[in-house]
């Protein structure tokens, strides 16, 4: 009888050890997930570290310089070739069978030193037949002030519809920059991508020759997991795990 009521009552403590754990757990993944719901920026000037995380380009299929696929020796080469739309839109394609909710999108930058170029290329729709488009998102106001020539690594203050999860708000080499990732997956996957000047080009830009898009690709592609918010997490699993290990032998 001592024995059973020991087993009972080890068991009801492995029981309610177990369940704090998975509380804990838990509120260490809602933690994660609720601080990757806000832009992150980086200053990367390895364009590299952003082409890597690619897997697949969609076709350019509208704007000056299209049909065009871009490849990643394409966008990473000092002179990336571009797509342009002046006043209209670039359209691009991922083709039948392809639709992605996740995009990175990598913009030239000629004008270093303003935010209504950082952010030109932001006003973005989605679309399955090339006709029907639903806005995605657009850039309306960004911080801090303009200054001419200077990489001023600029952050969204406002946006329509969904924000960018991840804006590496710098310049490189070769002109490109502010590669910026979205996820659309709480609206849908799309197959075309429209992209138009933002509403911050439209209310900023010196006039209406600026209202224009420049871009070196769109891909199918999600930032890389930050490695120091994995080595936290799995820290505290195994610190938990350990915990709950000495609780049941103790």
């Amino acid at each position: 009888m001592s024995f059973h009521i020991l087993l009972s009552r080890k068991s009801r403590t492995a029981r309610s050890s177990a369940r704090s754990l998975c509380l804990l757990i838990s509120g260490l993944v809602l933690t994660t997930s609720l601080a990757s719901g806000s832009i992150t920026y980086t200053q990367d000037p390895n364009i590299h570290d952003f082409t890597s995380t690619v897997s697949m380009y969609a076709q350019f299929i509208y704007g000056s310089g299209s049909p065009y696929t871009p490849t990643s020796a394409d966008v990473e080469s000092s002179t990336p070739p571009l797509v342009t739309g002046h006043v209209g839109p670039v359209i691009v394609d991922f083709g039948a069978g392809n639709q992605t909710s996740q995009i990175l999108i990598f913009n030239y930058i000629d004008h270093i030193g303003h935010a209504w170029d950082a952010y030109q290329p932001f006003r973005i729709y989605g679309s399955n037949d090339n006709v029907n488009y639903i806005q995605l998102s657009d850039a309306l106001t960004a911080s801090p002030a303009d200054v001419d020539g200077v990489d001023q690594h600029f952050r969204l203050d406002t946006w329509l519809g969904i924000a960018p999860t991840l804006v590496n708000n710098t310049v490189s080499s070769n002109n490109l920059g502010y590669e910026t990732y979205f996820d659309f997956s709480s609206v849908g996957s799309f197959r075309y991508y429209k992209f138009l000047y933002s509403t911050l080009t439209e209310n900023e830009a010196p006039g209406q020759g600026e209202w224009e898009e420049e871009l070196a690709g769109i891909g199918a592609a999600a930032p890389a997991p930050e490695p120091g918010s994995l080595i936290l997490l799995s820290t505290g699993v195994v610190g938990l795990g350990s915990l709950l290990r000495k609780r049941l032998l103790g």
